[in-house]
């Protein structure tokens, strides 16, 4: 029996990285788009769902930079340059 959920908990574990790499790209479509607050959005939607994921915060990053918030910005690049070791 805990084999089963521990199967599920995979499989819910990769939707979710899924969802990140999905919205992470919408973000990108966004920022081509000069969408900015959407983009910064989608960013974020694909944080929640993969917090691991480094172009979410690069993507996050380049929004807010695009809206000259360079604090926030910077939190989110320092995020994957110290934390993630990228």
């Amino acid at each position: 029996m805990l084999d089963h959920l521990k199967d599920e908990s995979e499989v819910t574990s990769e939707k979710y990285k899924k969802l990140a790499i999905y919205y992470s790209n919408r973000a990108a479509v966004h920022l081509k788009m000069e969408n900015y607050g959407l983009a910064i959005n989608d960013a974020d939607e694909a944080i929640n769902y993969d917090p691991n994921y480094p172009k979410s915060y690069y993507r996050k990053a380049d929004g807010l930079i695009s809206i000259d918030k360079y604090k926030e910005a910077r939190a989110c690049l320092k995020r994957v340059v110290v934390e993630m070791k990228v």
